[in-house]
């Protein structure tokens, strides 16, 4: 009797266990369990920019500052106040060739991506987007200028900028999708 007991609460932790490092290994490999797939990296590109054009104008230091005020970064950047929007992720592609690319660090100065966010799938890659924002002058001249962002991406392709604020409500939303068997 105590045997099988043992055998029992043995099975008990080890089934568990196993399926957690499972889960893991599969979110580190990129792997999205709530849609069941992996994601191209175009996909997740093309999620990334339509993120960043929900948000588009971004503030842009269009404004030069006056010479004694150069090391002055604060008060200079600024959304334009008439932006020329994209219409979709497609013209945006045209009128920015070659302007993102999946990275596993935000920058140079930043480390590789923790095992904690790729092991819960919560950050699986940045994207490095760079483009043109463009705008009217007050001469309604059209200008434009360069700018650089780096969503964080999920396995499930679920864009956002500070991965280390939402890495558990990130785990907590694919635990309760997992279990609902819902897609988010």
């Amino acid at each position: 009797m105590r045997k099988v007991n043992r055998v029992a609460l043995g099975i008990t932790l080890i089934l568990p266990i196993a399926y957690g490092v499972y889960v893991a290994r599969m979110n580190y490999q990129g792997y999205c369990i709530a849609q069941g797939r992996q994601l191209t990296d175009e996909e997740k590109l093309r999620v990334a920019i339509a993120y960043e054009l929900k948000q588009y104008p971004p503030a842009v230091d269009y404004h030069k500052p006056p010479p004694e005020k150069q090391n002055v970064a604060a008060g200079y950047f600024l959304k334009p106040i008439n932006p020329i929007y994209y219409r979709d992720v497609d013209e945006f592609l045209a009128v920015n060739p070659g302007c993102c690319q999946l990275k596993l660090k935000r920058s140079v100065d930043q480390p590789v991506l923790l095992f904690r966010e790729r092991a819960s799938g919560a950050v699986t890659s940045f994207a490095r987007i760079t483009y043109k924002v463009r705008f009217l002058d007050k001469d309604n001249n059209a200008q434009a200028i360069e700018h650089t962002t780096y969503p964080a991406l999920s396995n499930c392709g679920v864009p956002f900028n500070e991965p280390d604020m939402l890495f558990m409500s990130d785990l907590l939303f694919y635990y309760l999708a997992l279990m609902n068997r819902t897609k988010p």
